[in-house]
């Protein structure tokens, strides 16, 4: 007779293969209760106060204290978190995104890093210059030979040395908000940027990078151009050092001579410069031609706001071209600034003052002017 099922195992070996299959089913348990149960993300933002959405849901806000962080649950998967302020109208925001596996704690201590305008703003920005045209005002700048740079200041607008410059068009101001705003309504240019609150219209476009400056100038070529007509550009960096000088005498640091009032130009006049008087100090840009223009017809060449060139950063001049040509080799990762700003010194917005800036750089002093 076949012997029964169980007297085919020893007492012990039942005892450890049931022992066996009971860990199993544990251990199969614990695993699906895990996966189940959600992580938890612990999220701060700086600024405080920014609502969160998780995929597109919002799932609540961040704590306005920075050091605090809110405790949101989040299921296994891979999610996108964004973390949006609305400030008037733009938004600061950022996005990143994560994995989840297993039930687990996740900290995200976000810095709201990016900027960009409300869909409402956009929505009536283009509802209002749909359609529309820039008025640009283009100068005719005679053709001549300058002294370009100084000696007597910073070492990279050393050596001076005699630059042949051809006649070229010079934008008469810096570009406005409004030239700005009718690109962006007409689908020229992609970013609205934040005026600071010092309003829009005649002010001089602000946060605009030299990416930025470039898609603009794209647009106009594609949508501006007359039959014949010269394409718009950047102004190289020795065109635009030739036009604020402006026929000025060699060596002399700004078109009005050895002094700027700020009767003269917008800049911090606390700082006026050696052996020159004291000035206002109103901490904004203002807008495009308040003062008297210089020689050339050409307004705030100095001061107000920083202005993109077409050049890549060099440094010193002695291998830079003497016929008024960019210089497109060198460290491009930085692009040229000039003219200084509302809130620069006297020094800082002298014709020979040189800056740099990465081309993706946003700045509330950072503009620019047409050339062609």
């Amino acid at each position: 007779m076949p012997r029964p099922l169980a007297c085919l195992f020893s007492p012990k070996a039942v005892l450890a293969k049931v022992v066996q299959i009971v860990c199993l089913l544990l251990s199969t348990a614990g695993l699906s209760l895990a996966m189940a149960t959600p992580s938890v993300a612990l999220i701060s933002s700086v600024p405080g106060g920014a609502q969160l959405l998780l995929n597109g849901k919002n799932v609540g806000a961040t704590p306005t204290d920075t050091t605090q962080r809110v405790r949101v649950a989040v299921p296994a998967g891979r999610h996108r978190l964004e973390a949006v302020l609305t400030q008037g109208m733009h938004e600061k925001y950022t996005t990143l995104t994560f994995a989840v596996l297993t039930g687990a704690t996740h900290t995200f201590d976000l810095a709201l890093g990016l900027e960009r305008a409300t869909p409402e703003f956009q929505q009536q920005t283009r509802q209002r210059f749909a359609g529309q045209s820039p008025k640009l005002e283009m100068l005719k700048i005679p053709a001549g030979r300058f002294q370009m740079g100084s000696e007597a200041n910073w070492p990279n607008e050393r050596p001076v040395r005699t630059v042949a410059i051809a006649g070229f068009e010079l934008g008469k101001t810096e570009v406005t908000f409004d030239m700005w705003d009718i690109c962006f309504a007409n689908g020229g240019c992609s970013h609205l940027p934040n005026d600071h609150g010092w309003g829009r219209g005649n002010q001089p476009v602000i946060y605009v990078s030299w990416h930025d400056a470039k898609e603009f100038i794209a647009w106009l070529n594609r949508s501006q151009l007359k039959p014949g007509g010269k394409r718009f550009r950047l102004p190289t960096e020795a065109e635009w050092e030739y036009a604020a000088r402006a026929g000025g005498k060699a060596g002399e640091p700004f078109s009005t001579g050895q002094c700027i009032s700020t009767k003269q130009a917008r800049y911090n006049g606390d700082h006026p410069g050696d052996n020159c008087p004291p000035g206002d100090y109103l901490r904004r840009a203002i807008p495009v031609a308040s003062f008297a223009p210089n020689a050339f017809g050409l307004y705030d060449m100095h001061g107000n706001v920083k202005e993109w060139v077409q050049d890549c950063w060099n440094t010193p001049y002695a291998k830079a071209p003497k016929d008024g040509r960019a210089q497109t080799g060198g460290d491009c990762e930085q692009r040229m600034v000039r003219g200084g700003a509302w809130y620069a010194f006297a020094e800082a917005v002298r014709s020979a003052r040189r800056y740099s800036d990465a081309p993706t750089y946003r700045n509330y002093g950072q503009g620019f002017r047409l050339a062609r």
